[in-house]
């Protein structure tokens, strides 16, 4: 996660929840180049994504425009749910460690 979570909740005048929009709705969330370097992410790593509660996942919006003069993107979706700025994670596992047992040569 690189940004805060932004959890977007609408409800009806009844005070039911509102998940789906029958029209797209943009949601602008900001970011500081500096806390990004800081967590060693690149502007062209972030990824603007929703929490899927179902699998419990967060999810890349499909619809999104990366601002880096402006240092924010828009997110363009048609449901409201919890948003955030994420990067993919380093999965790339390190290299096996040398089995060689060490030796003591001092005398």
């Amino acid at each position: 996660m690189v940004s805060t979570v932004y959890e977007i909740t609408v409800k009806d005048n009844s005070g039911k929840a509102i998940k789906e929009l029958k029209q797209g709705a943009e949601i602008t969330i900001l970011y500081n180049e500096a806390n990004l370097k800081a967590m060693g992410v690149s502007e062209d790593a972030i990824s603007p994504s929703y929490f899927d509660e179902t699998t419990g996942t967060w999810v890349k919006v499909d619809d999104s425009t990366i601002d880096k003069i402006n240092n924010n993107v828009v997110l363009r979706v048609k449901h409201f749910s919890s948003f955030a700025l994420v990067a993919s994670a380093d999965i790339t596992p390190p290299p096996h460690p040398s089995c060689r047992p060490k030796t003591n040569k001092q005398r």
